[in-house]
């Protein structure tokens, strides 16, 4: 029984105690659970960066350049049917591109709520939109109002499929809306600066950026969306915040730590990319003096004198059939062969073309301007290259720099803006059309889908059936039928084959 009172004596005690220190802990339990060496706040800065890296490094080697003729693959193309099938790289768009939406909707997530990052929130969102624009011009309808919420409070395993003209519409109103919001009055206020790897916190050109990117998204939807298209694409071109030289070009600089992907491809003696018969085919019956540039010469020793494209529509054996590889084609031109070559992610010169499409329309500008127009983007387009001392032994044909005079001589002859009206047209898109290659081949596959120009043909000279040659869009991946089936075949079931801008 004592033994029993001294038990309990001494547990009472050490409750008694103990409350004290119970409740200090109380007080601090926060702070003894936080790591101090590991933030709980990712820095925007790091992601931004990296969702820059990653949309760039998309800008190369996957099919879309191929379908919209500008480049072949010396593998040749898989065919089911009457389609080419998706490769691998392509097919792996969807996933890379909502990976850069998670991270961007991250810092969306991070600094919203505070005035001081007005600009960085407006430059994600700008970035962000162009992650999505490309989304939905390869798939169509896309997960896009409930997407890549996975860090937030509203995670959703299977969301759902936007229509196409939803997102569309939602888009070119997030561009204006944030466009709007920039403050570059002050430099008080936060922005990415050094973490800006393209515009070095240049607010002034995201803003061309953007407004460039906004004219782009006006133009594509011309044809099923005319009166709204025509009054976004007015207000562009009279407020006229857009890219006006070709240092406002949005152009990704790679570099020996992040190469781009044609360098790495030759460097690495993997499928490449070879610029197309096609394209070839053209730039010599034109004299282009951007040919050289754009190409070099088959290896020595195949008796091959002039350049030689590699035809975009052949399977691997019509192409040994037709006695074409990788000896004896045309390489991509040594400026595309470095390791500090720029991405064309969005340039001047295609701005230019844009707005000459606009002019010829009489969006904003007058018929009358388009040849202005036009004759600018020919020559942002030709003047952008400069000679550079070859780095590596992939880059065997050295160019000149194109001069004023070929440039003249070009504009006067070939490359003359005249014709039928319908002609003008066509020399518009397909100006844009050369301007685009490299770019990755996303734009330059919307725009064939879109106008029809140019006027693409197989290597037997038959023209190409956009309908059933190639894919009017991506098909969704395998893995959505299992894990968001509902929404994706009812995506599929609405749409068609062609998504909705191209109908």
């Amino acid at each position: 029984m004592k033994k029993l009172k001294t038990y309990k004596l001494v547990t009472i005690l050490a409750v008694l105690l103990s409350v004290p220190i119970l409740i200090s802990c109380e007080k601090n339990f926060g702070d003894i659970n936080v790591n101090p060496n590991a933030p709980t706040v990712t820095n925007p800065d790091f992601i931004f960066t990296e969702a820059l890296i990653n949309g760039a490094q998309m800008d190369a080697n996957r099919d879309f350049g191929i379908w919209a003729g500008l480049t072949a693959s010396d593998e040749g193309l898989e065919r089911k049917d009457n389609y080419f099938l998706p490769s691998e790289l392509a097919i792996n768009t969807w996933r890379d591109c909502y990976s850069i939406v998670a991270n961007l909707n991250e810092i969306v997530k991070i600094v919203k709520d505070d005035p001081y990052y007005v600009n960085k929130l407006a430059v994600t969102r700008i970035w962000r939109v162009y992650v999505f624009g490309r989304l939905t011009d390869l798939y169509g309808d896309i997960p896009y109002s409930q997407a890549a919420m996975g860090n937030t409070d509203q995670f959703l395993i299977a969301p759902v499929y936007d229509t196409q003209r939803s997102i569309y519409l939602d888009l070119l109103d997030e561009l204006k809306d944030a466009i709007s919001t920039i403050n570059v009055t002050t430099t008080a206020l936060g922005n990415y600066k050094s973490a800006d790897i393209v515009y070095g916190g240049d607010l002034t050109k995201w803003i061309k950026f953007g407004n460039s990117l906004r004219l782009r998204m006006a133009l594509r939807i011309s044809n099923v969306e005319p009166d709204l298209a025509k009054g976004i694409v007015t207000e562009i071109m009279t407020q006229n915040q857009i890219m006006a030289v070709n240092g406002d070009g949005f152009h990704f600089k790679f570099n020996k730590d992040f190469k781009p992907a044609t360098y790495y491809f030759y460097s690495a003696g993997l499928a490449r990319i070879l610029p197309s018969k096609f394209l070839v085919d053209m730039m010599l019956q034109t004299s282009d003096p951007r040919l050289p540039i754009y190409a070099q010469h088959p290896e020595k020793g195949t008796l091959l004198t002039s350049y030689r494209g590699m035809p975009s529509e052949l399977t691997v054996d019509e192409r040994i059939a037709a006695d074409y590889n990788f000896k004896k084609a045309s390489h991509v031109g040594s400026y595309f062969l470095r390791e500090d070559v720029v991405g064309f992610t969005l340039s001047y010169a295609e701005v230019c073309f844009m707005k000459a499409e606009a002019a010829f329309k009489g969006w904003g500008a007058t018929p009358a301007d388009a040849e202005t127009f036009y004759n600018q983007g020919v020559l942002a387009s030709m003047s952008f290259f400069k000679t550079f001392t070859p780095s590596n032994d992939l880059q065997k044909d050295p160019f000149a720099e194109i001069t004023v005079a070929q440039i003249n001589t070009y504009l006067s002859g070939p490359g003359k803006f005249e014709g039928t009206e319908e002609q003008k047209f066509e020399k518009i898109i397909t100006q844009r059309w050369i301007t685009l290659y490299q770019e990755g081949g996303y734009e330059a596959y919307a725009l064939v889908r879109r106008t029809h120009y140019p006027k693409l043909t197989k290597y037997d000279g038959s023209p190409w059936d956009l309908d059933n040659d190639f894919i009017q869009r991506m098909p969704y991946p395998i893995e959505e039928y299992s894990l968001n089936g509902d929404n994706a075949s009812a995506a599929d079931t609405r749409q068609g084959k062609k998504v909705w801008w191209s109908k």
